[in-house]
């Protein structure tokens, strides 16, 4: 699935936020390796390298774009929403005719 994420974290020594497109693998679905045997191309056609991210022993693992930003910021919201809507949908085409 592909999903839209906002999220916001704060440690001791960093605040962070930002937006996130993200397709979801779950149960160790073999999609996942078979998007990444074709990383270099994907990433190409998408414009932007992607975060890919699987631990062994978990059946979940995610490939995703980031938009750090600052997410409280109100008057960027419908900025964000377009960046999101836009995103999801070129998410969706790259990634959805190899699958």
């Amino acid at each position: 699935s592909i999903t839209v994420v906002c999220l916001s974290w704060s440690s001791y020594e960093e605040n962070s936020a930002q937006l996130r497109v993200e397709l979801r693998v779950y149960d160790n679905h073999p999609s996942y390796e078979v998007l990444l045997s074709q990383r270099e191309a994907i990433e190409t056609e998408y414009g932007t390298p992607l975060n890919w991210y699987k631990v062994p022993d978990v059946k979940r693992a995610k490939i995703y774009e980031v938009f750090a930003t600052d997410v409280f910021d109100e008057t960027r919201w419908p900025e964000y929403y377009d960046w999101l809507t836009e995103r999801v949908i070129h998410m969706k085409d790259v990634m959805g005719k190899r699958l």
